[in-house]
């Protein structure tokens, strides 16, 4: 359990806990416990327990002695803050509505997208595989929810599937040789393919989805803009996290060592 432990919560505990707290913002609305009506709030209370969880935990993790795991953890911390923030920051400045959903989504996901970069640079430093690896793991396998986009049990299945892909290769990453290394990273770059399938559920549901969108006089493409940014910069991500790579020494000197975040 020592070895599976801290890649469980990571990947399960915490998202599902903070899944459901994110509804209960709106059983609150509904029995009047909450006195205005927000659109944003679900998304901060996510953020801040994942957040408070991620944060609290890492106490003990940040002692752990897998780089890989201390990386992704402290990206997957950055990442709920900053949902947190952005969100709560939109609600402060008056931009708490249906139409203003898709811009904060969007402004979301392109910071989320930027530290992502940053930390993918971070662990390059203990090599190219380990970028790829970290990138997808921490924010492309299990946070982006091509699965939503699915049939509902199947989509559970898929997002359960995942994790545990997630967790079984995260807890052997920095206990395996370079061989599982490589193909690991080759395996979740490849997954990201899986996207395209809810995607494409998605186009197919579009002229269904176009009614309730007229209903708020919102244009479809608006509305569901932070899905087509997010499949758009997952196609580019590969090549960036190549491009923003710490590069190695050509004398053979190996980099310095990461120091914890």
């Amino acid at each position: 359990m020592r070895k599976y432990g801290w890649p469980i919560v990571l990947f399960m505990v915490v998202p599902l806990t903070a899944n459901i707290v994110r509804p209960a913002d709106y059983y609150a609305l509904d029995s009047g416990f909450l006195s205005y009506d927000s659109f944003l709030m679900p998304a901060v209370l996510q953020g801040l327990t994942a957040a408070i969880l991620l944060g609290v935990l890492y106490l003990w993790v940040r002692s752990d002695e897998r780089a890989t795991l201390r990386l992704v953890w402290s990206c997957t911390l950055m990442l709920a803050i900053t949902t947190a923030l952005v969100y709560l920051s939109a609600m402060l400045a008056g931009y708490d509505s249906l139409a203003s959903m898709a811009v904060v989504g969007t402004l979301n996901v392109l910071v989320d997208f930027v530290l992502l970069l940053w930390f993918a640079r971070q662990a390059s430093r203990l090599g190219l595989a380990h970028a790829f690896f970290f990138v997808i793991a921490a924010g492309g396998l299990t946070l982006h929810n091509y699965y939503y986009y699915l049939p509902l049990y199947f989509g559970w299945l898929l997002g359960l599937a995942t994790s545990v892909l997630a967790v079984w290769l995260l807890a052997n990453f920095d206990l395996r040789g370079h061989t599982f290394q490589r193909r690991s990273a080759i395996v979740v770059v490849a997954l990201t393919g899986l996207t395209g399938v809810g995607y494409l559920r998605f186009a197919l549901d579009a002229s269904r989805e176009a009614a309730v969108m007229a209903s708020f006089f919102l244009p479809m493409y608006v509305f569901f803009l932070p899905v087509y940014v997010t499949f758009f910069l997952l196609l580019l991500l590969p090549l960036l996290v190549y491009l923003v790579r710490v590069r190695q020494p050509a004398t053979g000197i190996p980099p310095a060592p990461l120091s914890p975040v």
